[in-house]
């Protein structure tokens, strides 16, 4: 099952998600309202070209929606879109 974890600095948002697993997986990630309600948001991985982008409401009702490769890891850039 993936684990995660969300970061703030000063200027700049991170999260850190890895699949523990063998296995490919589909989820969702309740991150909270931290400011994201109301904004469009792109989720850039710093560790390939992967990028996402969603709408904050979903993001603070639903979760952010991830597919994830087996043994998979991204470590996202979070910014604002709109």
């Amino acid at each position: 099952s993936p684990a995660s974890g969300m970061y703030h600095h000063i200027h700049e948002r991170l999260l850190c998600v890895v699949n523990y697993s063998p296995e490919p997986c589909r989820f969702f990630i309740q991150l909270g309202r931290d400011g994201l309600h109301g904004k469009s948001w792109r989720f850039a991985d710093r560790l390939s070209m992967f990028s996402v982008e969603q709408d904050g409401d979903q993001i603070t009702g639903q979760g952010l929606q991830l597919d994830m490769p087996a043994w998979g890891r991204y470590i996202f850039t979070i910014t604002q879109v709109s």
